[in-house]
């Protein structure tokens, strides 16, 4: 029910990406849901929104993007959610509006390594995505069980090659310092 954010209130022309964070100018950031069903130790969003995840519906999202097209000239959105690929279904029906619309538009995401599947990376790649941020946090099992990141290596190690397999590169994002991390496992991260 909320309505398009009043962007006409903010000076756009200061929201810019980092360099390696965008390929074409404009961007516009978006946010299209709230919540995540993971419990990881470092991270506020479950007790910000919720362990439930809500989604916008595709068609409005899609709204959005027309609108920030049509209005800032917007060739790439970077989308801010945390738990983006949560659900594939909605996310596969947003990839095919967006195909469907003919919209000359290509995005980001945050992407969790155990939501990527090689059929739904081959989608978000149809639909314009070009690149994932996701939380790899360490390359040892025990910092990721200590965080309680709910994932084992194989399996982060499986979602970054269906993105790359698909043509989608991916951005690690890891963290130093964990509990019982030594300087050894923080130099192999």
């Amino acid at each position: 029910d909320l309505p398009i954010p009043a962007r006409q209130f903010l000076p756009m022309e200061k929201y810019i990406p980092f360099p390696i964070q965008y390929r074409r100018l404009p961007v516009i950031h978006m946010f299209v849901s709230r919540g995540c069903p993971w419990n990881c130790s470092f991270c506020c969003t479950p007790f910000t929104w919720g362990r439930n995840v809500r989604f916008r519906s595709p068609e409005n999202v899609v709204k959005e993007i027309k609108h920030v097209m049509e209005k800032y000239g917007a060739k790439e959105i970077s989308f801010w959610d945390d738990t983006f690929t949560a659900n594939a279904e909605w996310l596969t029906k947003l990839c095919e509006q967006i195909q469907e619309e003919k919209l000359d538009i290509i995005w980001s995401c945050f992407a969790r390594a155990n939501d990527m599947k090689p059929k739904l990376a081959q989608k978000m790649k149809d639909g314009g995505c070009w690149e994932v941020f996701m939380g790899i946090e360490s390359v040892h099992q025990d910092s990721l069980n200590v965080i309680r990141k709910g994932l084992k290596l194989s399996i982060i190690e499986r979602g970054v090659k269906c993105c790359r397999e698909a043509g989608i590169e991916v951005r690690g994002l890891f963290m130093l310092g964990l509990p019982k991390e030594t300087p050894e496992k923080a130099k192999e991260t």
